[in-house]
């Protein structure tokens, strides 16, 4: 199935298993196009004396070859011997690409340049998944001790750390501060011997405070819920 001196210019060697075809196609001397199709199950042959297989693939192959072409504009691919971060790579081109093409045929009235459309959408898309992380690094004390890289978060925030760090901490402050006593649960005081049990839950319908005893629902105490 190789390339070698003895095979004659315009042949083809063919190997069937079960479901899968294989052929080898000499072009040129000392040259051999070997493709594998499971798509073809016999030996035909084109009127141009190519394998059908091959002339099917040079039919169809433009939407790979232009895929190919326009991960070269803007790839992500990075050198390495590792196959799964290969792999990680093209996967993301390949996201990129698509999220791309469906953005741009959404919004077809876009004012876009056609020159740099794909650069602009790239950059907001990069930008998108980069902003939790900034963000997080902006409130990192640790991360902002570093001048250079305080510096560029303010430029990119356009406003200065110190400002996000104190949003950061009031937004987290209110985040912790619990809710408010309502009083003593009602029930427990009237069903309990007068016993007071602190809680921070009222009931919808009659406005009066629950615990998680007497609550059957969420919204409602036992009493409401009975008899609504």
């Amino acid at each position: 199935m190789k390339q070698n001196k003895n095979r004659t210019i315009g042949s083809t060697t063919f190997g069937f298993k079960n479901n899968v075809t294989m052929c080898s196609y000499v072009p040129k001397k000392n040259k051999a196009v070997i493709l594998l199709s499971t798509m073809h199950n016999d030996a035909e042959i084109a009127d141009s004396g190519k394998p059908e297989i091959i002339e099917y693939y040079n039919r169809t192959k433009g939407g790979v070859d232009r895929m190919d072409q326009m991960f070269a504009e803007y790839p992500t691919q990075r050198q390495t011997k590792r196959w799964p971060l290969a792999m990680f790579f093209n996967m993301l081109d390949i996201t990129a690409l698509a999220a791309y093409i469906v953005y741009d045929l959404n919004n077809p009235m876009l004012p876009w340049r056609t020159n740099n459309k794909r650069k602009q959408i790239l950059r907001s898309l990069a930008e998108a998944l980069c902003m939790p992380i900034i963000e997080a690094r902006a409130i990192n004390r640790q991360v902002t001790r570093n001048f250079s890289t305080k510096i560029a978060i303010e430029a990119y925030f356009n406003r200065p750390v110190e400002s996000m760090v104190s949003t950061a901490a009031s937004t987290s402050a209110a985040a912790r501060t619990p809710k408010p006593v309502s009083g003593s649960c009602y029930l427990c005081y009237a069903q309990e011997e007068k016993r007071r049990r602190k809680t921070r839950k009222l009931c919808d319908k009659c406005k009066k405070p629950m615990c998680l005893e007497h609550s059957v629902t969420s919204t409602n105490c036992s009493i409401c819920h009975d008899f609504p």
